[in-house]
């Protein structure tokens, strides 16, 4: 099943055919360059259905033996759409003739993680991939976009609690404030004549005495800005690649 799902792999990649998905969703494991053993193989797919149900997103991995010409970008996007799977997921893509690899987001994906997340992601298995572990390394990837995925999407309801804390300080501030006001019996005067009785003070000199005098400065503002924007109007690629 495994060579003959290979071979169907390849041939879409050399003549970038286009075909109807079948009503049977594909394997979110493919190794069609056979890297992994039969035996390993059914724990790492395990693995990457759990955490696919759980996020509900498709986390896919993807290995071949050559690209036949193609990027690693663009092969990873073709390969996923070709399969099938939801328009919500993340694929890592091996190729092993030039031992480079490359993790691509899909769909509401793209908004849960960064190119830098992408690229955090393939440094953690960078090492096992180059050594060899390549079960440990497919693990790692599916427990990495679990904890990534699942981050990101618990993230809004903290910020939800958290705007309406600060709401809720806001509005008691406000409530105390108008309670306090409400309380003041006393206000200020600015003399003192509500404190003495009547014509037990007589004034009969006054001087006016210079203390002392306060200067405030205030620098001028200066626009020390460049010439050029130097701002990159590029967008995310929606993932990261690199070699093992």
């Amino acid at each position: 099943m495994k060579k003959l799902l290979f071979v169907f792999l390849t041939l879409s990649l050399i003549f970038t055919l286009t075909f109807s998905v079948a009503a049977e969703a594909s394997p979110r494991l493919v190794d069609g360059a056979d890297i992994i053993p039969s035996s390993k193989e059914a724990n790492v797919l395990r693995e990457l259905d759990r955490v696919s149900e759980k996020l509900g997103v498709d986390i896919v991995i993807v290995t071949v033996d050559s690209l036949n010409g193609q990027t690693v970008e663009a092969a990873s996007k073709s390969i996923y759409e070709m399969l099938g799977y939801k328009q919500d997921g993340i694929i890592l893509l091996v190729d092993m003739e030039s031992r480079f690899m490359r993790v691509q987001l899909f769909g509401s994906c793209y908004d849960y993680l960064s190119d830098g997340d992408c690229s955090d992601i393939r440094e953690e298995i960078t090492e096992d991939m180059s050594e060899g572990y390549y079960e440990r390394a497919f693990l790692t990837f599916a427990e990495e976009c679990d904890d990534y995925v699942t981050d990101a999407t618990h993230f809004p309801i903290a910020k939800k609690i958290l705007i309406s804390l600060v709401i809720g300080v806001i509005i008691a501030f406000i409530v105390t404030s108008i309670l306090k006001g409400q309380l003041k019996t006393v206000r200020h005067q600015p003399l003192a004549n509500d404190y003495l009785r009547a014509g037990s003070l007589n004034v009969t000199m006054s001087n006016d005495l210079f203390l002392y005098r306060n200067i405030t400065r205030q620098r001028r503002q200066t626009n020390n800005s460049s010439g050029g924007s130097g701002a990159s109007s590029g967008g995310r690629s929606g993932g990261s690649s690199g070699r093992f």
